[in-house]
């Protein structure tokens, strides 16, 4: 241990691990704190370009890299936009008081853009880049409560991202947990939701990566602790059995036995089957074939149409009856209907109500509605004290209702999370329309912890807008990574064997590298894009596994998989193939849509699609395709 000279901060010091390796550390009282671990020369390159002492303000101990360190300098000069800054109206006493680092406190006094504003915030500690992120986008910050000048680092909210260690013990049971618990860190943001105590149901909203999903673990472990009955659920198989494996990781197994981990239809189906009531399953084929056998040529829509209609007006507004049809809005379903026409549309639907009766069949909307039901009639009991779900974007608004009726009334029953950026099975909802008030319950997060900044906003331009699930549009786009990385490759060719080879080699690249096969996957739109290359990695010995059957990702081989098939996994590099316009959006579903609307929001699927493919890369993505590219792409 030797105190660094030649620097400002007395308190810094390095530690030497071997020949090679030293820590960064700072020392406080007699507190020693691990700041980096790096190779000799880049060790002690970071600790001089940083600044490393208690906020002149809030007291918090701050890492911070000298500006001039990070060309936000030249860039602010670059960019003389006819624009007044963004913190013109505020003293330099109050951005202080938010803590900003007094070295930052110039370049930040001339940010005019909220563009430049996310490039520089990234430098920043946390929790002040969120409150400059509120304070652009018109919100009323405070600031935080100052530290007392007594208080050690591991005393205040301000410095969660430090881990102390009391005993020996402390150190042990750290040391022997599985990498992924050191993964499930909490951001003083999202430890505000985590453990805060709510009079209503609460919303959380962010983009792919920032954590949402280790929130809501969090949440039913915090939950769970109080003694309460938690189901958390979801719509996908896949994350229920994500969900299931991280509980497993996080929480004890007192507090586990208060979890219940579920999809919402599993859920409903065995709930029916406690009431005494079995019902069979009419899944969507079932449905579209009942549709077709009533269909009359007077009727003014096609079967695919009326198909639509049952899933985006009947089911979705709990319409039973011709009265309740007759008066319902149909906002955005394409084509207007008079009462005359809405009656031949209802003569198509009462004997498809029927028949399913007679046969004693359901669709999952039916199923979801009727457990509803027998809860409000006092008929069934729901078993939990509150629910959380995952990926709510997902859901249909009979599974909302569910949901909500699960949930019940009271403190703390209740929490939502998505991204209506990754709505890739369900349709548009507003929770205020389906009885869900979540007004000043609602949660943006902000920092990304999976993708690397170049990732981020690559896919940002995919998606470029999206609701706010609450029949809103979310606010200024402001998500911030914390990797860094190289660009997305984005590469065409004239033949599917150009692309293969191109594909192989880059593979071949990573894991000379030292990536492990199963920290890279490949994706295609459909099963049959993705045989060639199963062959292809076949015939040069590289190990691969298809995703298609409901098993963890090995990780001595290569995953292969839909995009689809790509939901709720994370992998360091991620391979989009046959990325062409006929692929994607694919051509034959878009075909089917019965009108312009249906088409466009069948595109607008598509498009969702590639993004939540693309945000399951850490560090690469690679998108290739041959003759024209997709047009979500801007080549």
């Amino acid at each position: 241990m030797e105190r660094i000279s030649r620097i400002k901060n007395e308190n810094l010091w390095s530690g030497r691990i071997n020949d090679n390796l030293r820590a960064i550390l700072y020392k406080e009282g007699d507190l020693w704190t691990i700041l980096h671990v790096d190779h000799h020369d880049a060790a002690y390159h970071w600790a001089k370009t940083r600044s490393i002492e208690r906020h002149i303000k809030t007291k918090a101990l701050q890492i911070v890299l000298a500006p001039q360190e990070t060309g936000i300098l030249e860039s602010i000069q670059k960019n003389t936009l006819d624009l007044p800054p963004l913190f013109a109206q505020y003293s330099n006493d109050y951005l202080l008081s938010l803590g900003v680092p007094p070295t930052w406190l110039e370049p930040i006094q001339q940010i005019c853009c909220k563009e430049l504003l996310l490039s520089t915030v990234i430098e920043l500690p946390d929790e002040v880049a969120e409150r400059l992120l509120d304070l652009a986008e018109g919100k009323t910050v405070l600031p935080p409560l100052p530290i007392c000048d007594n208080q050690s680092v591991q005393g205040s909210e301000h410095n969660q991202q430090f881990t102390v260690l009391k005993s020996n013990k402390d150190l042990a049971r750290l040391l022997e947990a599985p990498l992924a618990t050191w993964v499930a860190f909490l951001h003083p943001s999202q430890k505000q939701i985590v453990t805060g105590s709510f009079k209503g149901a609460v919303k959380v909203t962010g983009t792919a990566g920032t954590g949402k999903t280790v929130v809501g673990l969090h949440r039913a472990r915090h939950l769970a602790r109080q003694g309460k009955q938690v189901l958390l659920t979801t719509f996908v198989k896949t994350l229920s059995r994500n969900l299931e494996h991280n509980l497993q990781i996080l929480c004890t197994p007192d507090e586990r036995k208060f979890i219940q981990v579920s999809t919402i239809h599993r859920q409903a189906k065995e709930l029916l089957n406690q009431a005494g009531e079995h019902l069979e399953i009419a899944e969507n084929d079932v449905i579209f074939n009942l549709i077709k056998q009533f269909h009359q040529e007077s009727c003014p829509l096609s079967p695919a149409a009326l198909y639509l209609e049952w899933e985006n007006v009947i089911q979705a507004q709990d319409i039973l009856t011709w009265a309740e049809y007759r008066h319902t809005v149909r906002s955005g379903r394409g084509q207007a209907l008079s009462g005359r026409e809405r009656q031949r549309v209802w003569e198509v639907f009462e004997p498809v109500f029927h028949k399913l009766k007679e046969q004693n069949l359901s669709d999952w909307a039916g199923i979801c509605r009727r457990v509803r039901h027998l809860i409000a009639e006092g008929k069934i009991k729901s078993p939990f004290d509150a629910v959380i779900v995952d990926e709510m974007q997902d859901l249909r608004p009979q599974e909302i209702k569910l949901v909500a009726a699960l949930a019940g009334k009271g403190d703390n029953h209740l929490m939502l999370l998505g991204d209506a950026g990754q709505r890739i099975y369900g349709g548009q909802f507003s929770l205020k329309n389906l009885g869900i008030n979540v007004r000043g319950r609602s949660y943006t997060l902000r920092i990304n912890y999976r993708t690397t900044e170049q990732i981020r906003q690559f896919a940002d331009q995919i998606v470029d807008e999206r609701d706010d699930l609450d029949g809103g549009k979310e606010p200024f786009r402001s998500t911030i990574s914390l990797l860094h990385g190289p660009q997305p490759v984005l590469q065409g060719f004239n033949t599917q064997n150009q692309q293969l080879e191109f594909i192989i080699k880059q593979i071949q690249l990573l894991l000379n590298e030292g990536t492990a096969p199963g920290e890279i996957a490949i994706f295609s739109r459909t099963n049959n894009g993705l045989n060639g290359i199963e062959s292809k990695l076949k015939s040069v010995q590289l190990p691969s596994q298809r995703l298609s059957k409901p098993t963890e990702p090995q990780q001595d081989a290569i995953s292969l998989g839909t995009l689809h098939r790509s939901k709720g996994l994370e992998f360091k590099a991620i391979f989009l193939a046959n990325a062409s316009d006929n692929q994607l959006p694919l051509g034959h579903l878009i075909n089917q849509m019965p009108d312009p609307a249906s088409k466009q929001s069948a595109i607008e699927q598509e498009r969702r699609l590639l993004y939540v493919s693309i945000t399951r890369a850490r560090d690469r993505v690679f998108i290739s395709w041959v003759g024209q590219p997709t047009r979500f792409l801007q080549v």
